[in-house]
């Protein structure tokens, strides 16, 4: 990770330690193409006030893959327990990039020293039901298998 990730990471872990999980989310059909127009989606189409409804977001932006920091890291959010990831893209066809897998394994990393220890789960078993967001062929068992691993 970048070193003004990692120093963002650090300004807002402090408030995040009683975090027990980080829940990964899909963009659906509703991969905007940039950061500021899922903000903008977020706010005036979900009527989400706070904007993006997401820590960290993980996508293409330009010319490669980007960790971006959401509004909820960085706003005053009422912490629920849960940090939440987005990786960008519609599942319904093909799984997210190598590179958004080797990004969201290196943050969790990162986020599990910053923090401690976090259990990782999907949107759709938080939800205990199929959600649109992760799409058909996004990888869930095997992704939680093998991010939850133990030492």
């Amino acid at each position: 990770l970048e070193a003004g990730l990692r120093k963002r990471i650090d300004a807002g872990a402090a408030d995040r330690r009683e975090s027990t999980r980080i829940v990964l989310h899909g963009s659906g059909g509703l991969a905007a193409p940039s950061l500021g127009a899922m903000n903008r989606l977020h706010r005036r189409v979900l009527g989400l006030g706070a904007g993006v409804a997401y820590d960290f977001i993980i996508g293409r932006d330009g010319e490669g893959e980007v960790i971006a920091v959401g509004d909820r890291w960085t706003s005053g959010v009422p912490k629920d327990g849960e940090i939440r990831i987005c990786l960008r893209g519609d599942f319904e066809t093909s799984g997210p990039s190598p590179q958004q897998l080797a990004a969201v394994d290196e943050l969790i990393d990162y986020l599990r020293v910053a923090v401690g220890h976090l259990r990782v789960t999907t949107h759709a078993r938080e939800a205990g039901r199929p959600v649109g967001c992760m799409g058909e062929a996004f990888p869930e068992a095997a992704i939680l298998e093998a991010l939850n691993l133990q030492p």
